[in-house]
């Protein structure tokens, strides 16, 4: 099923919404800490605005959609990493002002309709949607009508931020202003509320049960536990397209510790790495000749992948703060993947 395509009108508004953004250049006085909300008029979805721009570097704003995307935000403040933490981990949708040439195609075609020119560095406006595990991608409708809003109120705020330091500042530390729209005939008008975040709906994790049948094939063979197994999964560097958005698949690691040696390697996609990692680290047990003495995890969702499989195979796990030679691996990997020698 296609997603539902923005018209003409609606690029159009976007991007008028986008010039008159640049126009104001708000980044020279709101900095990436000065974060409010804006209420999807559709969906009553609050989208936590960021305005990026203060170091030069990359201007726009991002809109992290919900409380998923507000706690991706605040582990993006607390980051080492956080462009490399925003662009894999967030919910948002993102309004930028770019070169000409990191445009893609659609993007000069859509320009081009709307009879429409740019000029200059860092002042041709890009959309793109953010989502965990998929690689950025272009709007559809009711995200070109949602990120229009923002960028509008987003302008209005900014320029009050300019006369009143201290408009977004409140009491009341877990409430943030937001602008909710307020239907009037065929008008929106919009107002300040300070609001808290929505509960977070966690999903329940479910582990895949073992195979029994091979567990019982394992313990015949009467293997002799020795050296300890670093395993992790991760979201793998380069993206993959199967028709369709290219999306991040997630990459197990099975590492012997004392030797360094990388037993498996193997990606999935998010929607079916579970049952896929438990069955490769099954086969990686029945193709060696002794089982490991303990396995060191660090994420908590590998420790509850694999812990009813450790747990009846009699093995030991435990979890850990780093894994060493795992981190190592992980990180020739990466290096040899951002050589473009593939």
């Amino acid at each position: 099923m296609h997603d539902p395509q923005p018209s003409l009108q609606e690029w159009h508004a976007l991007y008028r919404a986008a010039i008159d953004f640049w126009q104001i250049q708000p980044w020279h006085w709101v900095n990436d800490t000065d974060l409010f909300g804006v209420k999807n008029p559709e969906n009553d979805e609050i989208g936590y605005c960021c305005i990026v721009g203060a170091l030069g570097e990359f201007l726009g704003v991002v809109v992290y959609l919900g409380t998923e995307g507000l706690e991706s935000y605040l582990k993006t403040q607390m980051s080492e990493s956080p462009e490399e933490d925003v662009f894999g981990t967030a919910k948002c949708l993102v309004a930028s002002f770019e070169d000409r040439k990191f445009l893609q195609k659609p993007d000069h075609e859509m320009i081009k309709k709307l009879g429409l020119k740019f000029r200059g560095a860092k002042s041709w406006p890009l959309f793109r949607v953010y989502e965990p595990g998929y690689y950025p991608w272009y709007l559809n409708r009711p995200q070109v009508f949602f990120l229009t809003h923002a960028l509008q109120q987003a302008a209005d705020v900014s320029l009050r931020i300019k006369v009143n330091r201290d408009l977004l500042n409140n009491s009341e530390k877990v409430q943030y202003l937001v602008r909710v729209p307020e239907p009037s005939g065929q008008e929106l008008y919009w107002k300040d509320e300070w609001l808290s975040p929505a509960p977070l709906e966690r999903a329940k994790y479910e582990a895949p049960v073992p195979d029994e049948i091979r567990l019982q094939r394992i313990k015949k063979k009467g293997l002799r536990p020795a050296g300890i197994w670093e395993v992790d999964f991760f979201q793998f560097p380069a993206p993959i397209q199967e028709g369709g958005r290219p999306f991040f698949p997630l990459c197990l690691l099975i590492v012997d510790q004392d030797s360094g040696f990388v037993f498996e390697t193997h990606l999935e996609s998010k929607d079916r790495h579970r049952p896929e990692f438990l069955n490769q680290m099954l086969k990686v047990i029945e193709e060696n000749a002794y089982l490991p003495q303990e396995i060191w995890v660090k994420g908590e969702e590998v420790l509850q992948l694999f812990e009813a499989l450790v747990s009846r195979l009699g093995l030991k796990m435990k979890q850990v703060k780093r894994l060493k030679q795992l981190e190592y691996a992980k990180k020739s990997m990466n290096s040899y993947f951002s050589s473009g020698k593939i």
